[in-house]
């Protein structure tokens, strides 16, 4: 399993910034805290995804009998 720190650095810099901003509390005192908190949690979250290089496959067909239009 893959580990991202630098992802993980922006959550707990991300963490310290709002709990400077809102102050520590043991529960979230508004929605704009608890939106902060999810945020946190969320960076958290993506530190521990898998990394995967995207396989992604474009395919473009043109029907012959169809007119295409002419570039300059």
């Amino acid at each position: 399993m893959d580990f991202n720190w630098r992802v993980f650095l922006i959550g707990v810099a991300w963490w310290m910034l709002e709990t400077d901003y809102f102050g520590w509390n043991a529960r979230p005192g508004s929605v704009a805290e608890l939106f902060a908190d999810g945020g946190a949690l969320a960076f958290y979250a993506a530190a521990f995804m898998q990394r995967k290089s995207p396989k992604l496959a474009v395919a473009i067909f043109i029907d012959p009998t169809t007119p295409q239009p002419r570039t300059p």
